[in-house]
């Protein structure tokens, strides 16, 4: 079976079945029930806060702040009035039990999520469905499954694997009772895999109908770097994986030893490899690979981990705990980027027809400009003292940038006026992500310090494709001549003016086109924590002049397959 590899490794062992949480009939009460079953219902949610409280509490003591993160957004999302109110109501005017109106009420919320089209979005409908198990059992009165006695050699398969089951095993079970996780359900930016990743587990997600395949018992191995799947391996099969461990560990010691070395290629040429972080979940992951900032900090996520627009405070406290943790490291740091597809509870937004070209990052916060202007005091607050640079997203012309500049100016004013402390001391930054912006680069680089190209929205803009459409999605093309003579003419606009380029998609960890970028002229490279060694890996075998020279052949060739074959033969030369 083929699966989404979402934390590296290989595992190999007997597989132990994680059963889905409660299964519920559906009852109805007597009138003369109901406030008995509300009274339940609020006790369950209590006694579940107090529970979740009590896990943050280990996990912060025991230096687990990436779980701890995770929980206390258990806990906002444990509380919504708007959940309660509605499961209240269904016991109330529809005669449901707690435990059943509870489940309709938290199903529906989750698969309204799991309609969206935003990937992180979707993965917190498994989020939705933790804490919902969570009150279901304490209304029940059911016990939470024993993860602490799993047998020797286990990998652990499940629909899916909640944060709440996660807790209940820790980092000495890994390599003894647990080998590996394997779910139906999830992707890379679920909670399983940010957990599995911190734990160092092996874990693949999207394996959909491997329960019914297996049982347990069953001897499975997987690899956590290609997704695949072996049920009842051969003995040869079993050889080819131990010897694929075998490199794959070799590898991660060659790695290390890039540790503290520059990022630096050949012939000198510094290109500086910094981290995508969506929190302070994310650092010790930054720290131990190694990345020198970081390029790209998403701060929507602080929103939609809130069941409401959190306030000025709430920001300050959660930004500059992320500054201090970075230490010396600079942060970039971009302001509120979600559109119609992504909702923010607390803020009214109505539906789009195509959100992807809609009212998202900077056309959104300067029409609520209320809530740009309490994010950009809580950063200008936080930043005090830290190294950081204010990057704005979605960016399609310089009156967009110019009215920017002039918030943050009127920012600045209200904070002398309150007494507040802040830093004057900031680079200021676009995102080139729409192909406006990316004809007048030129033109930008007179208003900013810095941009930073979102190559996945810059991609689907010059393509005009929709990348979460099937029917097109083989147009997402990043060798698409098109789409690099459009970075060749941001890069090559930026170099002419001084200005420092980087990039922050997917693109930036690109074996084949990482060396193209370089030649191109891009500063920095920012992506996730752990492909930082491995880019560095790749940026020391370079040097410049050949990356020049690769640069100027791939301009002129016309097709995507000749662009392919080019590269490809380059990677197989170095």
């Amino acid at each position: 079976m083929k699966a989404i590899a979402i934390s590296p490794g290989y595992a190999h062992g007997k597989v132990y079945i994680l059963q889905d949480q409660v299964n519920l009939s559906h009852v109805s009460l007597q009138t003369s029930d109901v406030p008995g079953e509300v009274n339940k219902l609020n006790s369950a949610v209590q006694n579940s806060v107090t529970e979740i409280t009590k896990l943050i509490s280990q996990f912060r003591a025991s230096n687990q702040k990436d779980q701890a993160d995770i929980f206390e957004a258990h806990a906002l999302m444990i509380e919504d009035p708007e959940l309660l109110d509605q499961t209240t109501s269904l016991i109330r005017n529809k005669n449901m039990t707690a435990a059943w109106a509870y489940k309709k009420t938290s199903d529906d919320y989750a698969e309204m999520l799991a309609r969206l089209e935003d990937e992180y979005l979707k993965e917190r409908a498994a989020d939705v469905r933790d804490i919902a198990g969570r009150v279901l059992k304490h209304i029940l009165g059911t016990a939470q499954e024993s993860l602490k006695q799993l047998p020797l050699g286990s990998i652990l398969v499940a629909h899916d694997i909640t944060p709440s089951q996660m807790s209940l095993f820790d980092a000495k079970q890994v390599g003894l009772s647990v080998m590996g996780i394997i779910t139906e359900m999830g992707g890379k930016t679920s909670h399983t895999a940010i957990l599995a990743r911190a734990l160092e587990i092996p874990a693949v997600a999207g394996a959909t109908g491997l329960l019914e395949k297996i049982e347990n018992g069953t001897e499975i191995l997987f690899d956590a770097t290609t997704g695949e799947i072996k049920i009842q391996p051969s003995s040869e099969q079993i050889r080819d994986f131990n010897h694929k461990k075998s490199q794959f560990e070799n590898q991660k010691k060659d790695l290390l030893s890039l540790k503290s070395l520059k990022s630096e290629t050949k012939d000198k040429r510094q290109i500086q490899l910094a981290a995508n972080i969506g929190g302070i979940a994310d650092l010790p992951s930054l720290i131990s690979n190694d990345a020198e900032a970081v390029g790209l900090y998403r701060t929507e996520f602080v929103f939609l981990d809130h069941n409401r627009v959190p306030s000025q405070d709430e920001q300050f406290h959660i930004y500059r705990e992320v500054f201090e943790k970075l230490g010396s490291r600079h942060c970039i740091i971009r302001t509120l980027d979600i559109g119609g597809d992504k909702q923010l509870k607390g803020l009214s937004m109505d539906q789009e027809l195509n959100p992807f070209l809609g009212l998202r990052g900077v056309r959104l916060c300067l029409r609520e400009k209320s809530i740009f202007k309490d994010q950009l005091k809580a950063i200008l607050r936080a930043a005090e003292g830290h190294s950081i640079g204010v990057m704005i997203p979605m960016i399609s012309n310089i009156e967009e940038i110019l009215e920017t500049k002039k918030i943050i100016e009127e920012c600045k004013t209200e904070l002398r006026a309150s007494h507040l402390k802040f830093s004057n001391d900031f680079e200021f930054g676009v995102m080139i992500e729409v192909p406006s912006a990316a004809m007048i680069v030129d033109f930008i680089s007179r208003h900013v310090d810095f941009i930073s190209i979102g190559t996945n929205d810059l991609t689907q803009y010059v393509c005009a494709v929709d990348r979460l459409n099937d029917k097109v999605e083989k147009l997402y093309n990043p060798y698409n001549p098109g789409f690099l003579r459009t970075m060749n003419s941001i890069l090559n606009a930026a170099r002419k003016n001084n200005l420092p380029a980087g990039i922050c998609g997917s693109l930036a960890h690109s074996d084949l086109l990482v060396p193209v970028f370089i030649g191109m002229g891009v500063t920095e490279l920012s992506m996730t924590s752990q492909h930082i060694l491995q880019t560095r890996k790749l940026v020391r075998s370079l040097n410049y002049q050949d990356c020049q020279k690769l640069a100027e052949e791939v301009l002129l060739l016309e097709t995507t397959a000749e662009i392919k074959a080019k590269l490809t033969q380059m990677t197989s030369l170095r």
